[in-house]
């Protein structure tokens, strides 16, 4: 702990982090510390981990704003990060975690993923977050017409399976709309 200034609450802060992966849970307080010691002693940090990513474009919401700034149709005036465990609507609902979970000033809900290993149902996983985010806006008695647009933006480290993409296409918009008349 002496080799990095970081106070007790970071490390805490950081431990939380990692304990958000199943995989790392188990490792001794010791192993933890290393393992942030050694991502923060790194040159760089590889926005590829998911720990990275995290602390990036969650901790520091005028980085993620360029970053929404980049890819979203209308600029982003202004933006919040929300936590990034989504409540149950029921008891035996799926749980979801999500890397950064954010609202813009106009009420839009963005969820940004970072992916380094493809999934056959990572496309089903990416619906379902956002079909999710889309059933928790109304309470009873609102007007289906108050429904915000959702985005997912996912940043890949994998190629996923298209019909017909064009050779050296890397950025794929999905829509939920009419097929033929948009």
């Amino acid at each position: 702990m002496e080799d990095i200034n970081l106070t007790p609450e970071q490390y805490e802060r950081y431990i939380q982090t990692v304990d958000e992966f199943q995989q790392l849970r188990t490792l001794s307080r010791e192993e933890k510390i290393k393992i942030i010691d050694d991502i923060l002693k790194a040159p760089f940090l590889d926005l590829r981990s998911d720990w990275a990513f995290k602390y990036v474009f969650g901790g520091h919401p005028d980085l993620l704003k360029m970053l929404l700034n980049d890819f979203l149709p209308e600029p982003v005036e202004s933006v919040t990060v929300l936590p990034n465990e989504l409540p149950h609507n029921r008891p035996d609902d799926k749980n979801i975690i999500l890397d950064v979970l954010c609202r813009l000033g106009d009420g839009r809900e963005i969820i940004v993923e970072m992916q380094r290993k493809g999934h056959d149902s990572f496309r089903n996983r990416m619906f379902y977050y956002g079909a999710d985010l889309v059933s928790k806006q109304l309470k009873g008695g609102a007007y289906y017409d108050r429904l915000c647009p959702v985005y997912v933006i996912c940043f890949m480290d994998f190629t996923l399976m298209h019909r017909q993409a064009p050779d050296g296409k890397i950025m794929f918009v999905y829509e939920f709309r009419e097929r033929d008349t948009g």
